[in-house]
């Protein structure tokens, strides 16, 4: 079977809406609007994914959370600075959204809050042209065809044996300490599929290019030892609409 050929079949992640509602924003890369938000209010121990899980209005290029025990924080940058105006409206307006009981405070990261100051600017050229061609995003999605497992349940005449949803030679350590090399991740999470599949959340869009960019890359380590799975971009969960009543 053509590995490509199955690649583009296996790819069902449609970023065509995304996409173009960022290229038609395409001069967003070179003008001064800001696209960083520093999020508070929140507990230390509420984890990254929780907090993630209730931004909204559009894609991230990268988040840094920050852990100080009486005030955490976390910033975050998005792709477009249509979406942090938006998510910050939104937050503001409504009060909607609520971590762990407590309602997120947002404010805009200057040089007050953040020695990170290049969300005061547009994300740069050559990243922007991966966002938009090449579909990157923060997520990785990872998936394998696991042998001898069936695949049509309507073969099944019972319940399946667990065994067979057993893969013996995965191990999810070994797998985080490959693909930390490329930079933080924020988490491992499963992918509802009758195949071997997961994904990884990196903090920045540039550390899943660079994992998917070695594991293309046939003289890599990464390569010989993926050889058999199959990666492409997800869809960043905060890429969502945000609702106004």
């Amino acid at each position: 079977m053509n590995k490509s050929k199955s690649y583009s079949q296996l790819k069902n992640v449609n970023f065509n809406q995304s996409n173009r509602l960022i290229k038609a924003r395409k001069l967003t890369h070179s003008t001064n609007h800001n696209r960083a938000l520093i999020l508070k209010n929140f507990s230390v121990n509420t984890s990254t994914d929780s907090i993630i899980s209730q931004i909204t209005c559009g894609p991230l290029e990268k988040l840094n959370y920050r852990h100080h025990p009486a005030n955490p924080t976390l910033e975050i940058h998005f792709v477009l600075s249509e979406g942090a105006r938006k998510f910050y409206n939104y937050c503001t307006t409504t009060g909607f959204v609520v971590v762990d009981g407590k309602r997120l405070e947002v404010e805009w990261a200057n040089e007050s809050n953040t020695e990170d100051t290049t969300g005061s600017m547009g994300v740069p050229k050559y990243l922007f042209n991966e966002i938009v061609h090449g579909s990157a995003r923060r997520v990785l999605i990872c998936l394998k065809i696991v042998p001898d497992k069936p695949l049509n349940h309507l073969s099944l005449t019972d319940f399946p044996n667990p065994e067979l949803h057993l893969s013996k030679d995965f191990d999810i350590d070994l797998i985080k300490h490959d693909f930390s090399k490329y930079g933080e991740i924020v988490e491992f999470g499963a992918v509802i599929s009758r195949k071997l599949c997961f994904s990884i959340h990196f903090t920045d869009i540039r550390s899943a290019i660079l994992a998917k960019t070695d594991l293309e890359n046939k003289d890599s380590m990464m390569n010989a030892k993926y050889h058999d799975w199959f990666f492409w971009y997800g869809k960043d969960p905060t890429d969502k609409p945000c609702y106004h009543l």
